[in-house]
């Protein structure tokens, strides 16, 4: 690959990678400037990173390929990390949703036994 095909390339990884970060709310968003998480997106740029692997083999250079193994290992590592905590918010609100019907109907018998 030439000098300027080897810029396109890096931007292209670094443009993907950052999408991949935006959507596990660890770059903020430009727009609505907040921290957003939506994993589905992060899938889909995991997805992609995959994809321009497999299309590029043996068509990289060294720098090239370690840059985009790279990229791929760390968001996938930061996307397990995020997927456990957001299971675990989820896990630990149904529990608490979960005491609270049951404090409801307890409340509830209470109130007929009177």
């Amino acid at each position: 690959m030439g000098n300027n095909d080897n810029t396109s390339f890096l931007k292209l990884v670094l443009f993907v990678s950052t999408g991949a970060y935006q959507s596990m709310g660890m770059i903020e968003n430009p727009i609505s400037k907040k921290s957003e998480i939506n994993l589905e997106v992060t899938k889909q740029m995991i997805e992609f990173l995959d994809v321009i692997k497999e299309k590029t083999v043996n068509n990289l250079g060294k720098n090239e390929l370690d840059m985009l193994n790279q990229s791929i290992y760390d968001i996938k590592v930061n996307f397990m990390k995020i997927e456990r905590d957001e299971n675990s918010k989820t896990e630990k609100g149904d529990k608490k949703d979960s005491e609270d019907s049951k404090e409801s109907k307890n409340s509830k018998n209470k109130t007929k036994e009177k």
